[in-house]
Parts: structure tokens; sequence; C-alpha cells
């Protein structure tokens, strides 16, 4: 899923007058057992790789056990390879989770040493037992401020071949569209593409023209709400001007419009961040949570079932970049998982991550900030981990991109779900050490 720290981040790292840092952890997914050793292991990229020169990218495959290397891949120069990360599931048959590679629009280095649109990106899915690629797709030529990779969400399999399908979302940005003696933001289009796993083929498309909304900048696998026995897709939307709807529910058999969701209240003027997956009102079925992005002042729970609104999490302060809210395991012991909302460039203080109550509103269980200013991206990205301090409850590893002006190297960092205690880190540096021996 793309965050919109890493649009963020990755717009100011080609700017003309940005400066890249160290976009090490920008993002973090989990990458199912690529070992076979019983844990979830940790994919983690840097879209830049430390080198404005070349942006190529780099992603490293991490144990969950121990946080050694077990692969690491490099994209070429312009393609800032990881700007999205996935697991589609075993997809050539070696019983471990393969893994999707996405890359930014690419991009040409001009002369005055800035980064300029060239050719459209190429997605990858390659193995996670041997590493080697295994399908290859083109991507949608983007508008030249859209830097970051796709939406992506795994899904289970659709065409009934016996192989896992996934879907991808692309955004093709916004165009300035003359209105009267002034000029308005439109969108230049977007497109939803549901893929075959065993083929990269296309089993169905779901695409928007000029000025339609932007649908599918983010993308949540959902479960099957249509009774099709086909689970379905979450997926987010952004439209001209501040209208209700802000996600859409999509069949996953074949794309159509299941039902929308109704934002309750104002907007953001980014789109909405979506997490689905875990059923909060008991009904046996997984609701759908929506936060927005600039000026994220809560979290909406909607029920999976119908949309009806069932839990909202006020935040007073506001967040620039929020990314998208997950589910942790219940830290209250309330018999309802719980919550994680982040404010990695808060605007009233540190930035932080939060753990909010599942089956309360506004109540807070835990809150991690890092020291104002030092770090504005600290939580620009977050993922659930297996527990590591034995507490019997599933912890966090926490994303810190770092900016070069304010001297510090990106990092991710692991927390205590139930006390917030820094429990370790993983770094660049001790990523390569491990790469070398």
């Amino acid at each position: 899923m793309v965050s919109l720290a890493v649009l963020f981040l990755l717009s100011t790292a080609l700017g003309e007058e940005g400066s890249p840092g160290d976009l090490f952890s920008l993002v973090l997914v989990s990458a199912g057992d690529l070992d076979r050793d019983g844990i979830a292991d940790i994919l983690v990229s840097d879209p830049v790789d430390a080198d404005r020169s070349v942006c190529a990218g780099r992603v490293w495959a991490v144990s969950g056990k121990d946080s050694s290397v077990l692969k690491t891949w490099r994209g070429e120069a312009g393609e800032m390879l990881g700007s999205t990360l996935g697991s589609t599931g075993d997809l050539d048959g070696y019983e471990v989770p393969d893994v999707f590679l996405g890359a930014g629009n690419r991009r040409v280095l001009a002369a005055d040493g800035t980064w300029r649109q060239g050719e459209m990106a190429v997605w990858r899915v390659v193995s996670g037992r041997t590493g080697s690629e295994l399908l290859r797709l083109e991507g949608v030529a983007h508008d030249a401020r859209v830097t970051a990779g796709p939406s992506f969400a795994a899904l289970r399999d659709v065409d009934g071949d016996g192989v896992p399908d996934f879907a991808v979302g692309s955004a093709r940005g916004m165009r300035d569209t003359p209105l009267g003696n002034s000029t308005v933001r439109r969108s230049s289009g977007s497109r939803v593409a549901l893929h075959s796993g065993k083929t990269g083929g296309i089993l169905w498309l779901l695409e928007s023209s000029s000025d339609d909304a932007i649908v599918g900048e983010q993308l949540v696998a959902a479960d099957d709400l249509d009774g099709d026995g086909v689970a379905d897709l979450l997926a987010s939307v952004k439209e001209p001007g501040t209208p209700a709807v802000c996600a859409r529910i999509l069949s996953g058999k074949d794309g159509r419009r299941i039902r929308s969701i109704d934002w309750v209240g104002d907007r953001g003027f980014h789109g909405p961040l979506l997490a689905a997956g875990a059923d909060l009102d008991g009904d046996q079925v997984a609701d759908v949570i929506v936060a927005l992005g600039s000026g994220l002042r809560r979290a909406v729970c909607y029920s999976g079932r119908n949309g009806n609104v069932l839990r909202e999490w006020r935040i007073v302060e506001d967040s620039m970049y929020p990314t998208a809210p997950f589910y942790v395991p219940d830290v209250d012991a309330d018999g309802i998982v719980d919550v994680v909302l982040t404010l990695p460039h808060s605007f009233s203080g540190p930035s932080r991550f939060m753990i909010v109550s599942g089956g309360r509103e506004d109540a807070r269980l835990l809150e991690v900030g890092f020291a104002p200013w030092e770090s504005t991206h600290f939580a620009c990205s977050i993922l659930s981990v297996p527990d590591r301090d034995g507490d019997g409850i599933a912890d966090l590893l926490v994303g810190e991109a770092s900016q070069r002006h304010h001297g510090w190297q990106g990092e991710a960092r692991y927390y205590s779900t139930r006390s917030g205690r820094l429990l370790g880190s993983i770094t660049r540096a001790t990523l390569e050490r491990d790469t070398r021996k």
C-alpha cells in the first residue's frame, strides 16, 4: 500500500530543492514466512537507496526471527524499486509466499540535476524462495508529479486455476484545468486491475477517465461481502471537490461496485486511508476503518455488512501524512481487536503512533512519539510483527525515514505493543554487514 508519507517523501527526494535524506524503512510490509521457520518475515525498502543520483531503489527480505537478511533486490536507475511492496501468496509452487515489487514512474535525470518523467514503470513479482522474477507487469504512465508506485492487494484464487491472484491500482495524478480566469485541479484518471497470479494477465479492469474520481489509490483485501464465494476489494475514492463517497467495495470476481462508503464529516485534501480484516461488531463479517490524509482528526469504523457507522475515534491533533490504520491483537483484553493510528508528520508535536481501543471510542491505550522536529517522519510506515518481548501479544515495527538536514539515519524500530518499550531496531548498516557475510 502506498502511504501518504511515501508520496510526500518521494516527491521531496526528487524535487528541485528537496533533500532525499535516508529513506530506509519508508515502506515496511509483512512477507509471510519466507524461510519456513514458522515466523512471518519482513520486507523493507529504500526507494532511493540513499543515492539521489541513481534513484534505483533496494528491497530487503528480513527474517522475522533474528533480522538477518534473507534476500535483496535492486532496481534500475530512476526506477525507485520498493515504492510499493506486497506479499502475493505462493505463485510458483514452492510453498512460500512470493513478493510484489512496485516501482515509481521511471525517471530520467536531467542536465540540471532534477528528475523528470521518463518511461512508464515496470512492476515485478519475484519468487520468495529463489528471488528470481516470475512476472513482469507494465505500469500506467503517470502525471509527472506522481512518483510513488501502485497500490496492491493480494486476493485468493479468483479465476479457479489454483494460484492466488492480486489487484493493482494506479492513479495517473492530477492536472490543472482552465476554469474561467483560473484553474482547478482535476483527476487525470485511474485504474484498478485484477491480475492472474499464474500469467500476470488482466482478469478484470476498472478504469476511470479524466475528470472522474481517482479510484484505487489505496487497495485493501476484504471479506466476501456479496456472497459469491470470492473475497472482495476495498478501494479508496478521491473525487474533485468534497463529495461524501470515500471508498467503494468492489467485487473481487468482476470488479463491479457492491457498495459505496460515505464519509461522515469534513474531508481532508488527501484521499482516504483504509483498513479491513477484523470484525468489531461480532457479526462474523470484517469491518472497515477509514481515516483521512491531512488533518487526521478522527478515524471511523464502518460495518462491513451494511456500511453503518460502528465507532469513531477522535484525534485532536492534525497530521499531514498519516499512514493507513490497521488492526492489532486485543491489547486491553476486552475481547475485541484494537487499532493503530499514526501521525508521522504532526503539526502539533512529535511524530507518533497510538493504539486505540477497538471496543471503546476515544480510548487511547498507548502512545509513542519521537522528539519534535528531530524526526518528522517517525511512523511513516508501521507493521505488526510476532511477539518479541514474550508477553504473549504481537509487537510493532515502526519505520522512520529521515531527512538528511536533520542528521538522522533511516531506521526501523521494534516496540512493545503493550508497554511501548523499545525492543530493538533494523538499520541499513546492519543489513549491509549481514549481506556481506
